[in-house]
């Protein structure tokens, strides 16, 4: 089955999800592509802590998408290599068959 929502996910994003902290710092999984729909502008947001925060980026991503946890790095190839920290994530099932659902990234 298809997402009804698959023709807006064109965007190819590089996501390295966080695995964890080591003394080193902050280590990641290996870079998978994952395409979504990308929206830029600042917004304010609350973080994964409840501090509010601005947020330069906003991802739509499929609901079936494995979960990108805080402190993850995405880039947008198209727009630019650089990478964002992720700083927010949530998914949007709303548990109605007739609803589009998604699952969506804030990046700092």
């Amino acid at each position: 089955m298809t997402d009804e929502l698959d023709e807006f996910f064109t965007i190819a994003t590089t996501v390295k999800r966080y695995t964890g902290r080591t003394s080193f710092g902050d280590t990641h999984a290996e870079a998978v592509t994952i395409y979504g729909r990308v929206r830029y502008g600042a917004r304010l947001i609350r973080n994964a802590k409840g501090e509010q925060v601005v947020a330069q980026a906003h991802i739509t991503y499929p609901i079936g998408t494995a979960t990108i946890p805080v402190n993850s790095l995405i880039a947008v190839p198209s727009h630019s290599d650089l990478e964002r920290g992720v700083i927010a994530e949530e998914p949007h099932d709303t548990g109605l068959a007739d609803m589009p659902n998604h699952y969506t990234v804030d990046l700092d």
